[in-house]
């Protein structure tokens, strides 16, 4: 069986005594150093790890004092996403299960080779691409998922209703950059052309006040086309 990274390895520990509070809201983390000696790593693995925690927002740096655990978001409520595009036609170009490489395993906190539903899908207008979305979810969380009808219902609709799945939070980074040869392709324009990204973790309930990755989700946007308009609407 293929060895998980070991910067993988450290942020999962990291990350789980963080949620079972082991390590709880501001706490202080111990240094580079002590966690390089604690763990027989390298400063480069810590610090990949760290990255990862801080982009999720689970951990805070402060220049000059050290890095801190961050408290818990605001009350956790289940949710909804409206659709960012429901004029749009939709059409599904992959819908696989997968074995989880390290990326899919680092942003999923899972391990490598566990299997993962994959889809990516375009939406248009006139036929022209305007979006491109992919998304990754482990496949225990909605084993059938893969079977179901993605024209007919979207797959966060799906998650929340058909499969119960409680959907607490995400967290977003959202860019306006130049896209590269890959990102262009999906989107069928040149390379470097001008677009929105955006990169979307959203996180289920795994017992007690704890949280865990549920969803990767990347989109791109064309820049001449503006269809976000997303609410979360808490269900009480």
């Amino acid at each position: 069986m293929p060895i998980s990274p070991k910067y993988h390895a450290l942020y999962t520990q990291l990350r789980r005594d963080i949620t079972d509070g082991k390590l709880p809201p501001h706490t202080q983390l111990p240094t580079e150093d002590t966690l390089c000696r604690s763990h027989h790593v390298s400063r480069g693995t810590v610090r990949k790890a760290l990255d990862i925690l801080a982009s999720e927002g689970v951990i805070r740096r402060e220049q000059g004092r050290g890095v801190f655990v961050n408290p818990p978001s605001l009350t956790l409520l289940p949710f909804t996403l409206i659709d960012p595009a429901p004029t749009l036609e939709i059409r599904t170009l992959r819908a696989e299960v997968m074995p989880a490489n390290a990326d899919l395993a680092a942003r999923l906190d899972i391990s490598i080779n566990t299997p993962v539903i994959v889809i990516a899908q375009v939406r248009t207008q006139d036929g022209l691409r305007v979006m491109y979305e992919a998304r990754a979810l482990p496949q225990s969380l909605a084993p059938d998922l893969i079977h179901d009808d993605f024209s007919a219902q979207p797959v966060h609709w799906l998650l929340t209703h058909k499969y119960k799945l409680p959907l607490v939070r995400a967290t977003y980074t959202v860019e306006a950059r130049a896209l590269n040869a890959v990102e262009a392709e999906r989107l069928a324009v040149e390379v470097a052309t001008p677009a929105f990204t955006l990169d979307r973790v959203t996180y289920t309930a795994a017992g007690g006040t704890g949280t865990r990755p549920a969803v990767w989700y990347q989109a791109l946007c064309r820049m001449d086309y503006l269809p976000f308009k997303t609410e979360f609407q808490g269900i009480i």
